[in-house]
């Protein structure tokens, strides 16, 4: 999978110059090479750049699935929650573009390439290349059931492709989302993941909860998403091009919380 992350890094470097739209203008002090195929994206109900562009950064987001499973008891992803790893531990949210604090939007979504308009997307009928395909799929099946059963169950990873994947300069879906697995897989092998694992069914210490997804950021900051004080979400911010940690600076909605709760699905069940 090297070749996937290679892929990556060299389109964050501005590999595909065979775009056809004009060239987006360069923000002052950025250097060239982190310019990205031209994107031009529409605005919707979220901060999504209406123009083209180019990102700095990534957000790498993870979820933890049995606080996304309460209140949609009956989704196909919490019927198949019980005995996977996502039960117990992080799972996948996604790998997001992003633009830094030099921009006016925060990220781009939809977006339009050489052949394909995502912006269509977002529509009643969207067209069928919106969705994933059915190799992507297979792949999913049989890698990512048992650990991202959003990506499987649901209609996320169609989501994920056309809003955030189309955007990130790939062609191809599958490239994308082994990219994605590579990069969000040793932070699900680090010090925050194992402690989300070791206090499943009891309250630890924001602080401590903190600590322990900095230390796998390298110190730079980390926000911990909560639903009241269930842990549900992790998000990470890493530059395009190095993938080294930057700091995240959003809210942490878990920072209201003296001790954060994490779900026992098997023994709490989903309300």
């Amino acid at each position: 999978m090297g070749g996937v992350v290679r892929q990556l890094v060299l389109v964050g470097a501005g590999l595909a110059a065979a775009a056809t739209t004009a060239e987006p203008q360069a923000v002052e002090g950025r250097a060239a090479e982190r310019h990205l195929p031209p994107l031009t994206t529409t605005t919707g109900p979220e901060e999504g750049a209406p123009i083209g562009g180019h990102f700095e950064e990534y957000v790498l987001a993870l979820e933890f699935q049995p606080a996304w499973s309460q209140g949609d008891c009956a989704s196909n992803v919490t019927k198949h929650l019980n005995g996977s790893r996502a039960a117990r531990g992080l799972s996948i949210h996604g790998l997001w573009p992003n633009f830094d604090s030099t921009h006016e939007y925060s990220w781009p979504q939809f977006c339009k390439n050489a052949s394909l308009d995502y912006t269509a997307c977002t529509g009643a009928a969207p067209p069928s290349y919106c969705a994933i395909s059915a190799t992507t799929r297979a792949e999913m099946d049989t890698a990512w059931s048992t650990n991202y059963p959003e990506y499987v169950w649901s209609d996320l990873a169609s989501h994920e492709w056309a809003k955030h994947g189309s955007c990130a300069g790939f062609d191809d879906q599958l490239a994308y989302f082994r990219a994605v697995d590579e990069r969000v897989a040793p932070k699900l092998a680090g010090a925050g993941a194992a402690l989300v694992a070791s206090s499943v069914g009891a309250n630890v210490s924001y602080a401590s909860l903190r600590a322990a997804f900095l230390e796998d950021s390298d110190g730079k900051d980390v926000a911990l998403g909560c639903e009241g004080c269930n842990l549900s979400d992790v998000w990470f911010k890493v530059d395009s091009v190095t993938f080294a940690p930057v700091d995240y600076g959003g809210e942490s909605t878990c920072a209201k919380c003296a001790d954060v709760h994490v779900i026992d699905f098997a023994a709490e069940g989903c309300k």
